[in-house]
């Protein structure tokens, strides 16, 4: 009777386990009352249901039936209902099944050591609770912020659950092929993982990478309005400094022609002095016709003075691309060109040249700046001696290559060279 109970207790607290692990901890519902409230009656749903599945068939019958009366309801309300994305919910419920295997193998290392049923399944309780404090404390949060970083990533951490949920109901649930000495069976699990290992190396290296170019991306554009703010501020000081020197110019005109009347010249010409010195002389630059990137120039024009780098921009015409892509060229190049000119050796003059200019149908971008001459290189290629590891570059090239444009780098001892050139 005892271990009827707690065969019970076993069963419930399974389901109650992966549905809580799928919900509050991978999923990322917040524990309110409310959401607690729904979670406990779906427990209590899926308990009778799966009862009433056991006693109208078999316990095998039940287990064939748990992906339709469970896991496929279990994900269409976290996506209906909790509103989470679809594979966000999908990964989450079988990554939440994947985790039941943990407390099994404390289940089946009791088993080994006591030959008893009961110390099996109070093994099995106790790993139960003692493994999703664990979940809780160590592993949730970096699982829902990998699954929150893009559908791709959610996807790619999926594969590994949702083969293991294929190959616990397909080889063993639905068929007995694990158990029946079928070759083909053993072999396909390493041959899988070793395939999916190298394709998921492959795939999520790309993943990283693209992610990396729209985190830098992201920084660009909140450097372009920055700058853009500074610019404006710097605009509208000037504007409020040039209409108070207007309003009080007529009184500065009087006390000169008054004090050149009386003939007190060499005081006019101190006052004159004077009131030149005070006019408004803060330097506003003023590249361009298109804002924004006048914006972002800007910006870089007090980096390089902060640094002591002289500044020159040649624009002859704009581009016709988006303004979004011209400063992301325009913005790595110039990154790239202050890095560079920082690590110019003292005594030589540091120095950087923009200019922009159309010829035909094709439109160019060219850097030139100093720098140490040192540079790094595998094989032909410039490798970046970033932290980032040069995705300014590829954030270039991935712009210009919707416009069979090239990207040229020259370089000698004294000064580094970077052509862009798209056709446009």
């Amino acid at each position: 009777m005892i271990e009827t109970v707690f065969e019970l207790i076993r069963f419930g607290l399974s389901l109650i386990f992966g549905v809580a692990v799928s919900v509050l901890l991978f999923a990322g519902i917040k524990t309110t009352k409310k959401n607690i409230l729904v979670i406990c009656f779906l427990c209590v749903v899926f308990l009778l249901v799966l009862f009433a599945c056991q006693w109208f068939f078999d316990l095998d019958t039940m287990q064939k039936m748990y992906p339709f009366v469970i896991h496929l309801p279990l994900i269409i309300i976290l996506t209906l209902y909790f509103k989470r994305p679809r594979f966000l919910s999908i990964v989450s419920v079988l990554s939440a099944y994947l985790c039941l295997q943990a407390p099994k193998w404390i289940e089946m290392l009791s088993r080994i050591l006591f030959n008893n049923r009961l110390a099996e399944i109070i093994s099995y309780i106790a790993a139960v609770f003692l493994f999703y404090l664990f979940l809780k404390r160590y592993v949730a949060v970096s699982v829902q912020r990998l699954m929150e970083k893009s559908e791709k990533t959610c996807v790619f951490f999926g594969v590994i659950p949702l083969f293991f949920y294929l190959f616990n109901f397909i080889l063993i649930i639905y068929t007995d092929l694990l158990y029946s000495n079928t070759e083909t069976a053993v072999e396909f699990i390493p041959s899988f993982i070793s395939v999916f290992y190298f394709v998921f190396i492959v795939l999520y290296n790309a993943e990283i990478q693209n992610q990396a170019n729209l985190q830098r991306e992201r920084d660009l554009a909140k450097e372009v309005i920055a700058s853009g703010r500074g610019y404006y501020e710097k605009l509208t000081d000037i504007t409020e400094q040039m209409h108070i020197l207007r309003h009080d110019y007529k009184y500065h005109l009087l006390s000169m022609q008054k004090l050149f009347e009386d003939g007190y010249t060499d005081e006019a010409r101190e006052y004159l002095a004077k009131l030149n010195a005070s006019t408004v002389n803060a330097p506003l630059h003023d590249y361009c016709k298109n804002r924004v990137l006048n914006a972002l120039l800007s910006g870089f024009a007090e980096r390089c003075e902060k640094e002591q780098i002289s500044f020159t921009v040649k624009i002859e015409l704009l581009p016709s691309i988006s303004d979004y892509e011209m400063c992301i060229i325009s913005g790595n190049l110039l990154d790239n060109a202050v890095t560079a000119c920082k690590k110019t050796p003292e005594g030589k003059k540091r120095y950087i040249e923009l200019r922009m200019r159309r010829h035909d149908d094709y439109f160019g971008f060219m850097t030139e700046n100093s720098f140490d001459g040192g540079v790094n290189q595998n094989g032909d290629k410039l490798v970046s001696a970033k932290k980032d590891g040069g995705f300014g570059i590829n954030s270039i090239i991935s712009i210009i290559s919707r416009y069979n444009g090239e990207y040229t780098p020259v370089w000698d001892e004294e000064k580094f060279k970077a052509f862009v050139v798209i056709k446009c």
